[in-house]
């Protein structure tokens, strides 16, 4: 007799994983400007053991509009004018009126920048027009007050200095002298005694406050002084500013651009089993950021709405592990055929006959017989 193996092939079926059809698009995450949007999906038909896993992505999102930008464009309105106000003098005088800001400009709106809040007209007389009786209308020079006291020394030893100080009463009018002497003097003093070397270094004092903005596209100005001179060992003062500029800031300026897109990936997570079929995962998430994601592809949109646009969302992607079998490995096993046995007795058919028996069945790959 002779052995031949058979039925070779596996006795399981392989189910692979399969998903459902998507989920229908949700509405959009925000309700003006640029927002988000997203749909999902279940795995309709687990793998079993040797089948491969549904492979690919849970849930994918796009942007989506949803129609008015966030903050409506508002031109900048300037109120009316104000009537003229008095004439500040009964001859030769000025007078003024003013205007303001009634609505500051939003979005992409025209600012009022370089539109004047102020006017000033010279009165008594206007022009064109002579001047009123009684006002003298030849030349008159200019006059200075009188000088004021002189300052207290500025040393409390030794020599220092004093100063006296006077001003323009009347300025000069049509075509009258113009004031050209000294409008502040400066004296040498001595405080009644020796001074011991003290050195006195120059100090800043600390900047003012912020001056007031006009508008949204105006400057502001703050200043500063040398407080304390230094005296003859004293250090000079450290080179720098006396006045500094900046822009206002104002709220009405365009909000700044933001970015929304997917971060990076995460790396992926050890295997769901150590044999058999697994499946690994990574994840990212959506991120509203300053700069754009260094790949084009994972922008979804721009805005500048503001930290309040709507920018969130997660991805899972999996993949199939490796697969590796929970079965414990074995050693290949061949078949093995006991010795022959003694020749038999002749029969009437003058044949003889020897037998032999399988000892061992082939096992885990091993040779037939």
């Amino acid at each position: 007799s002779e052995v031949g193996p058979c039925n070779v092939h596996s006795c399981k079926v392989c189910t692979d994983g399969r998903w459902a059809k998507w989920s229908a698009w949700s509405e959009c995450s925000a309700s003006c400007g640029s927002g988000l949007r997203s749909r999902h999906r279940e795995v309709a038909r687990q793998a079993n053991s040797c089948g491969e896993p549904a492979l690919g992505l849970a849930d994918e999102f796009e942007s989506c509009a949803a129609g008015d930008p966030c903050t409506r464009s508002v031109d900048c309105v300037l109120s009316e004018w104000t009537d003229w106000s008095d004439c500040s003098s009964t001859c030769y005088g000025v007078a003024e009126r003013h205007r303001s800001i009634k609505h500051h400009a939003r979005g992409e709106g025209l600012s009022c920048r370089g539109s004047a809040t102020k006017e000033v007209r010279q009165c008594s007389p206007g022009a064109d027009e002579k001047p009123p009786k009684g006002c003298w209308d030849g030349p008159e020079s200019c006059s200075l007050s009188h000088w004021s006291s002189w300052t207290d020394c500025s040393t409390s030893c030794g020599r220092g200095q004093t100063s006296r100080t006077r001003h323009v009463l009347t300025p000069a009018k049509n075509g009258g002298d113009l004031c050209e002497a000294n409008l502040t003097e400066v004296g040498a003093c001595h405080a009644g005694h020796a001074c011991r070397e003290v050195c006195t270094d120059c100090a800043w004092s600390s900047w003012s406050d912020w001056t007031e903005c006009a508008s949204c596209d105006d400057q502001r100005f703050r200043h500063r002084r040398v407080e304390k001179q230094p005296n003859f060992c004293g250090k000079k003062c450290e080179a720098g500013n006396a006045k500094e500029t900046s822009s206002c800031g104002r709220v009405c300026r365009r909000p700044p651009k933001l970015y929304c897109g997917w971060a990076p990936w995460s790396t992926f997570s050890n295997c769901s089993a150590p044999c058999g079929p697994s499946t690994q995962h990574r994840s990212r998430s959506l991120v509203l950021s300053k700069v754009p994601p260094a790949n084009a592809d994972d922008l979804l949109f721009e805005t500048r709405g503001g930290a309040q646009t709507t920018c969130n969302g997660t991805q899972l992607e999996t993949k199939a592990c490796r697969f590796k079998s929970c079965e414990p490995e074995h050693v290949p096993v061949d078949c093995e055929l006991s010795p022959w046995g003694e020749w038999s007795s002749p029969a009437c058919t003058q044949l003889c006959e020897r037998r032999r028996e399988v000892r061992r069945w082939n096992d885990h790959g091993g040779a037939a017989c």
